[in-house]
């Protein structure tokens, strides 16, 4: 579990970086915003070393190579054998750090953050839905305001606009549908133009639907609690919001009002004492944080309607990025030392209790004529041991069948060759050179086997 936090952190931190860096490029040299929807994409990232399935690009490679001649087998499978690490240094290296510790705690840390946040969550929803108990219907001098406000805009179903005395600020949020609450005090304190900018401001949250994606990414927030930065974009969404909000705002106001729009903007941020922190939900007094930051939009606005085209160039490109991250981390995100895939060949477990008495070992035996496994304490025998390569075992076979090496006589004298480890550099018995790993056993029994019956035999076992 711990690695798959790590490689979904790693995947997630990848994508946020590359959209940060794309973001400041446009920003910079084309004055183009990108729209808050392609953070969804540092999303798909970090949950894809939880997905089980590994699609690799190399696959269709393989395919097209798979029946090379029997000399060029061979030469790859001698050449495996020189390239192969020393199974015991690196049996040492993968075992000598004890995840299952680790797993536990993040295990634990991650369900009692998911299990905080998830009653901040319900807590929010709640309150929401006592917003929406407590709302009041508008008058008919209040609707026209309302009506004349938005003339120009096509008034949807599912958004609904109400007043209500328990909030001091505007607020916008998503119960089933989009609902604007305005202070009942604001119809009669609040100059009309002043108004006209919070309804335009609050109307732009419910068209955009950025309360519902609010709660969207707040339930992956959840999920994904144990990743720091997915709470970093989250508050990088609720600014691209409210950003968003001032440039539909800019769209429907005349140029000369811009700066009584940024005013009124400044006097709700500094002046109202209340501040939204229910975190499903918009309010058109920010925190003062994002005030810098909306100002400088209204001042450097761009009004063009921006180019799709880039934004959907961005996605792709950002989408085969992942496609091919998720060869480096898929596969490893899957990968423990113990083999989960099931058997697709029939298999029988047997109870060999009594030979192997207090060991712990396993047995698994292959019946090409029946084309069956006979598999004494499977549990263990998906777990990896030494040697490590595959291949090594199967030469062994080989070499047993072709009578090179017996179970009585296995030796074969070192030919004073230094090796880099202690352990090859003297005599060898099947016993010693699989437990050590030693090259140079195994090479001697590939070249007294002849080709074709290795690729033969490879080829049946469907070996690679």
């Amino acid at each position: 579990m711990a690695k798959l936090l790590i490689m979904s952190i790693v995947s997630f931190c990848f994508i946020f970086l590359l959209l940060l860096f794309f973001r400041y490029i446009l920003k910079r040299y084309f004055n183009y915003s990108l729209n808050y929807k392609v953070w969804y994409l540092t999303v798909l990232a970090g949950l894809i070393p939880f997905i089980p399935i590994k699609f690799s690009f190399i696959k269709f490679n393989n395919v097209n190579n798979q029946a090379p001649t029997v000399e060029s087998k061979s030469h790859d499978l001698n050449h495996n054998i020189n390239t192969t690490k020393p199974v015991q240094e690196f049996t040492t290296d993968i075992h000598k750090f004890n995840w299952d510790s680790i797993d536990n705690i993040c295990t634990v840390i991650w369900i009692v953050l998911v299990i905080i946040l998830s009653f901040k969550f319900l807590k929010a929803l709640l309150y929401l839905k006592y917003l929406k108990k407590q709302s009041l219907y508008l008058n008919e001098n209040e609707k026209n305001k309302i009506d004349t406000i938005l003339f120009n805009h096509q008034y949807k179903k599912n958004i609904v606009i109400r007043k209500a005395e328990t909030i001091q600020s505007p607020i916008t949020f998503w119960y089933g549908k989009y609902i604007i609450l305005i202070p009942s005090s604001y119809f009669k304190s609040v100059i009309d133009k002043r108004l006209k900018y919070i309804i335009l401001h609050e109307y732009a949250h419910a068209k955009n639907r950025d309360t519902l994606h609010l709660i969207i990414f707040n339930i992956f927030s959840i999920i994904m609690s144990y990743n720091p930065l997915v709470h970093i974009v989250k508050r990088k969404i609720i600014h691209d919001n409210e950003v968003e909000a001032d440039r539909f705002v800019l769209n429907n106001i005349n140029k000369n009002e811009f700066k009584t729009y940024a005013e009124s903007i400044m006097d709700s941020v500094l002046n109202v004492p209340f501040f939204n922190k229910n975190i499903l939900s918009h309010s058109f007094n920010g925190k003062k944080s994002l005030l810098k930051r909306r100002l400088i939009n209204i001042k450097e606005a761009n009004l063009k309607k921006q180019s799709k085209l880039i934004l959907i160039f961005i996605c792709i490109f950002t989408f085969l990025l992942m496609v091919i991250q998720s060869q480096f981390l898929m596969g490893q995100s899957i990968t423990d030392y113990n083999y989960k895939k099931p058997l697709h060949n029939d298999y029988q477990i047997l109870d060999k209790s009594k030979i192997f008495g207090s060991n712990s070992g396993s047995f698994v035996m292959y019946s090409m004529k029946k084309d069956k496994y006979y598999i004494y304490n499977e549990k263990e025998s998906r777990k990896r041991y030494s040697p490590n390569s595959t291949y090594k075992i199967y030469l062994a076979m080989f070499g047993l069948d072709r009578h090179i090496i017996n179970d009585e006589n296995s030796r074969m004298s070192w030919n004073h060759k230094h090796y880099p480890f202690d352990a090859w550099n003297k005599e060898q018995d099947l016993n010693t050179a699989m437990q050590n790993s030693v090259n140079w056993y195994f090479e001697r029994i590939s070249d007294q086997i002849p080709k074709n019956y290795t690729a033969t035999q490879l080829k049946q076992l469907n070996y690679g």
